[in-house]
């Protein structure tokens, strides 16, 4: 549509093939819907769930006790959200609000909360400067806070 745009998307792999193994196979789903509110502000939503869920680290949680795997058993699933709001043809604010949680054996248990903001300079097409600073929760532990320069250039 013109006002909006979205996708789903599905994956399975196949992780190891040891006898006993936990986690083995991973499933997972993944949508995301943009609305176009104005032709100045638009908003997304993600959403995602796999079965075991992929770490941070690029890879999948597949520790646990071996023969207690199953589907379901050791699940995630994350929501996030966006504001985008052009101030100009060359400024613009995002802001972001992302939500995740993974269940399984306590150990694995953990929820993670993370709020950001982005000031983005586009002074011409392909370049883009930005700064911006990120509110992370993990678990009990206290919040941490992160902030980010970065420099972008597409040919």
């Amino acid at each position: 549509g013109t006002n909006w745009s979205g996708f789903v998307s599905a994956g399975y792999t196949q992780l190891g093939t040891a006898v006993g193994s936990f986690g083995t196979s991973s499933y997972g789903v993944s949508g995301v819907l943009t609305l176009n509110l104005t032709p100045m502000d638009s908003v997304m939503f993600e959403g995602s769930w796999g079965d075991p869920p992929f770490n941070g680290a690029g890879g999948v949680s597949t520790s646990g006790p071996p023969g207690n795997g199953g589907f379901g058993f050791n699940n995630g699933w994350a929501a996030f959200g966006s504001l985008r709001h052009y101030f100009s043809k060359t400024f613009r604010t995002d802001w972001d609000f992302s939500y995740g949680k993974q269940s399984g054996p306590s150990a694995l248990q953990q929820n993670i909360t993370a709020i950001g903001g982005d000031l983005v300079w586009l002074p011409y097409t392909g370049f883009r400067a930005k700064v911006g600073a990120t509110w992370t929760k993990t678990g009990s532990a206290s919040g941490v806070w992160a902030a980010q320069v970065a420099l972008r250039r597409d040919w």
